[in-house]
């Protein structure tokens, strides 16, 4: 348990999973301790480096590496564990979380010949395609060629959720499910929980999109969705600028609340363009989304899952984000690019913008007022600046 804080009103800390609400002093953190903590590792890089927060690519240090055991086990977590080794295959990724118990007894009753491990942290649409289907790539032919390997993979439902009825089967989720399908995997392949296997095979795993081997997995997963595509009648040599322009519509957090408005104006604008919107709230199949990214020549979208089916879009297609800092104020250090990263990987034109306005409708701990206060969740866009912006940029690269 951390050190407990109290707020300038004397109100003692608690702890996240004792909170309604969301912590968001980075991505999350348990209680406002690390809040203050991260806070104060902030000011010091500032100091440190004239002003800025360190920003960095991880590059490749090492062949991807792929871990084999005979007669072991795999957590609900993924680590494998037998009476001489326990094995973290998440083990050097910061978003992994704590090391789960383990159910000896209910893996050795699910028992499997043939076990590939290739779970991932949370779940979601993100996590689905950029975590766990581009860790298949490498060895998709492998798999397609011996039906008898299970793939293990994380379970739709938390790690609480799992050990408050671990000896349920729990399933992996739907779209997960559609995807291997899509691939050619029998998604009855798919298992989760603790399993026991006569063999064990755990590829490296990417932690981060700003990592050497999710671009490789990325690149590879990208080419997989064309092929996907065109095999379903797709033109596989579309020209640029005779695609549409794509914008993703939020309905939750990040939404753009004056959408109808950037719509109208891109409408009129771009009046030899055709226009495409993916609404979120209308739950498309991944290969109808990953359609429409593949017909684009420019896709305009908030930060958010969505983005993940950039994998589908052509070379040179723009991509325009809008982003939003983890924190209320405009601080660079707390935004998530990693939609830049993957937008790299596919050599996607990536283009990031600032809202004309954040709206504050969750919670977050300010470490200077030594309070909570809301978390920007919506936006309002400058629209005429984004289509000035959109009408250069779609100039120079030809599309108009």
């Amino acid at each position: 348990m951390p050190d407990l804080v109290h707020d300038k009103h004397g109100t003692a800390e608690t702890c996240d999973d004792l909170r309604m609400d969301r912590i968001w002093c980075m991505r999350y953190c348990p209680c406002r301790a690390k809040c203050i903590e991260r806070h104060a590792w902030n000011m010091q890089k500032l100091k440190t480096n004239n002003g800025k927060i360190d920003s960095w690519v991880v590059h490749k240090q090492h062949e991807p590496y792929l871990a084999v055991f005979r007669n072991a086990s795999v957590s609900y977590n993924s680590e494998v564990y037998n009476n001489e080794v326990v094995f973290d295959s998440r083990g050097r990724c910061p978003r992994a979380g704590s090391f789960p118990r383990a159910w000896p007894d209910i893996a050795r009753d699910r028992h499997y010949k043939k076990i590939f491990v290739t779970d991932y942290t949370w779940r979601g649409p993100y996590h689905d395609l950029a975590d766990m289907t581009t860790r298949l790539t490498p060895y998709i032919d492998a798999l397609l060629e011996d039906p008898t390997i299970m793939i293990h993979t994380t379970a739709d439902l938390t790690g609480t959720e799992y050990e408050n009825n671990p000896y349920d089967i729990h399933p992996p989720g739907v779209r997960l499910k559609t995807i291997m399908d899509m691939f050619g995997i029998n998604h009855l392949r798919l298992i989760t929980g603790d399993v026991h296997g006569d063999l064990i095979i755990v590829p490296e795993i990417h932690c981060l999109p700003n990592e050497w081997l999710f671009e490789v997995y990325a690149s590879r997963l990208s080419r997989m969705i064309h092929g996907y595509l065109v095999e379903n009648g797709y033109s596989a040599d579309l020209p640029f600028g005779e695609g549409t322009i794509l914008v993703i519509k939020r309905s939750g957090t990040r939404r753009i609340n004056n959408h109808n408005e950037l719509i109208a104006a891109i409408t009129k604008e771009f009046r030899g363009k055709r226009l495409e919107v993916y609404d979120d709230v209308y739950k498309l199949p991944p290969n109808k989304i990953w359609g429409l990214f593949y017909s684009a020549d420019v896709v305009v979208a908030p930060h958010g899952a969505g983005l993940t089916n950039m994998l589908a879009v052509r070379r040179g297609t723009v991509v325009y984000e809008f982003l939003q800092p983890h924190q209320s104020v405009w601080d660079p250090a707390d935004m998530n690019l990693c939609y830049r990263d993957l937008a790299i990987a596919v050599s996607a034109d990536y283009y990031a913008d600032f809202p004309k306005v954040f709206h504050q409708l969750s919670k977050r701990f300010d470490v200077k007022k030594m309070e909570w206060e809301e978390h920007p969740t919506a936006m309002t866009v400058d629209v005429l600046t984004t289509i000035k912006r959109l009408k250069t940029i779609m100039k120079d690269r030809g599309i108009l």
